[in-house]
């Protein structure tokens, strides 16, 4: 497993009211859509950036992201990755609905796993 590092960012209210947008356009939570940032600026200083993260299916997963419980997508991230997004869905649904009670994802955010997992033909996967 990757070593991991906590950063903190000090913003000004006007700053974080553009994140908080920023992020909600995409379906993310803010700390979740600084992380994106982090690692795409982390792939294309190392040139590996891939071309999945301008496919509509990859931002339907990363908006999908945004609404699973941290906890346990760290959890099954830790202990899947590599892997497809389908195996990681069906894992973390598993999880979700053990810990929580309730079936994931909800009928509104089916559409995003649907179209993600189509994208995935094209090459993406969980890393």
């Amino acid at each position: 497993m990757a070593d991991k590092y906590n950063i903190s960012i000090r913003l000004t209210a006007a700053q974080r009211a553009i994140v908080d947008a920023a992020a909600a356009r995409v379906g993310l939570r803010a700390g979740q859509w600084m992380r994106s940032l982090a690692l795409r600026a982390a792939e294309q200083a190392e040139g590996r950036e891939t071309m999945a993260r301008t496919t509509s299916g990859e931002r339907d997963w990363d908006a999908l992201v945004g609404h699973m419980d941290d906890e346990i997508r760290e959890e099954v991230h830790g202990a899947m990755a590599p892997c497809t997004r389908d195996e990681f869905a069906t894992a973390y649904a598993k999880l979700h609905k053990e810990r929580h009670g309730e079936d994931w994802p909800s009928a509104d955010l089916q559409g995003l796993l649907d179209r993600a997992l189509a994208d995935e033909a094209r090459g993406g996967e969980v890393r």
